[in-house]
């Protein structure tokens, strides 16, 4: 198996220069029956996009498929594309940056009879615009060989027990998938998170939890790659963590216990930009992408971030199915991150209090 890479230090390997990528065997441009523009970001994604999925899509239907890089700026260009009617790209990943396009009327609604014929996506995979590709997860992460003799943290509430779980801890620094931790350690049911975080009273009630594991926290991580440093040196025995990043430290020999309960479950679409002109290939992107179980285990050999296809990964290497976030039972025990709710303007607020919190 190759190694796996996590998601964002996979957009740094290769270089993510803007335009077209088109592969060897791609049959030229007027002998296809359809032609097809995907957005995506750069790097190895990039890459994978191409020579697993859209390889697959011209051998399939013969289409001429190109895959682009979408830049950071992408929700300003999807917008701009939508608004002037000019679209360039037909498809087009909906991540953390681009997310708030999915209520902004800037994608066409999805024909699930043609991209699920057979209904095998769970219902939180089909958006009435997007359609779930890749999950990946935020859960608390233990250096099984820091651990008391005989304990194990199995909560929030435990990486809240200092007394119980003696020793250093790291957290991420922002108030979004960090804050929803905190009140879930405060007693706050997983499903009533964001519907607290929407009242006073419950912001305040985070904060003040907050500040109980202030003073035990000894690095604020802003990136996977700096929480996964401080795992392997020792700075921090326990901390959230992107389940992408949980190779790299097992392949390192450091020791793990993960918690998946109360952890979150985050999720990446592709959607059809409104007014595109390939419609009805575009639907085909979205069914081998989301579908296709074959293809989806040897994407997530190389990047870890899986497609919610039942089976997809049933094959693969225990170790590795039992870092994914969609193998059984992780998917019940997690709830999705709500990034609606962060991009708001109490979301905005919030973020803004927190900053000026962790400095106090």
């Amino acid at each position: 198996m190759s190694k796996l890479l996590t998601r964002r230090s996979a957009l740094g390997i290769i270089s993510s220069a803007v335009g077209a990528v088109a592969f060897a065997g791609m049959p030229a441009f007027g002998q296809t029956k359809g032609k097809l523009t995907v957005a995506v970001p750069g790097g190895v994604v990039k890459d994978l996009e191409t020579n697993i999925y859209a390889k697959a899509l011209v051998a399939e239907k013969g289409y001429d498929v190109q895959v682009v890089n979408q830049p950071d700026s992408a929700l300003e260009q999807l917008r701009a594309q939508v608004k002037s009617r000019n679209v360039i790209w037909d498809v087009t990943e909906i991540n953390s940056l681009t997310f708030p396009a999915m209520d902004q009327d800037l994608l066409e609604k999805i024909d699930y009879s043609l991209v699920d014929p057979k209904n095998i996506l769970p219902a939180y995979a089909k958006r009435p615009n997007a359609v779930l590709v890749l999950v990946w997860s935020t859960v608390l992460a233990q250096r099984a060989d820091k651990l008391p003799p005989g304990k194990e943290m199995k909560s929030w509430a435990d990486f809240w027990d200092v007394k119980t779980f003696p020793g250093p801890r790291a957290m991420r620094k922002t108030s979004h998938h960090t804050l929803e931790f905190a009140l879930i350690a405060d007693g706050v049911p997983k499903s009533k998170v964001y519907d607290a975080l929407a009242t006073k009273e419950g912001v305040d009630r985070a904060f003040a939890k907050m500040n109980k594991i202030k003073p035990h926290i000894s690095a604020w991580w802003d990136n996977g790659a700096q929480a996964v440093q401080v795992m392997s040196n020792g700075e921090a025995f326990y901390t959230p963590m992107f389940t992408g990043r949980l190779q790299s430290l097992s392949d390192s020999g450091i020791p793990l216990k993960l918690v998946w309960e109360g952890g979150l479950f985050h999720t990446t679409y592709h959607g059809i930009l409104k007014g595109s002109k390939h419609v009805r290939e575009a639907h085909d992107w979205l069914r081998i992408r989301a579908t296709n179980a074959e293809l989806a285990e040897k994407y997530v050999q190389t990047v870890p971030y899986p497609a919610p296809i039942p089976g997809a990964y049933d094959k693969l290497p225990a170790s590795l199915q039992a870092m994914l976030p969609t193998t059984p039972p992780h998917p019940e025990q997690l709830f999705i991150a709500n990034e609606a709710f962060w991009y708001s303007e109490r979301g905005n607020q919030i973020q803004d209090r927190f900053l000026e919190w962790i400095l106090a």
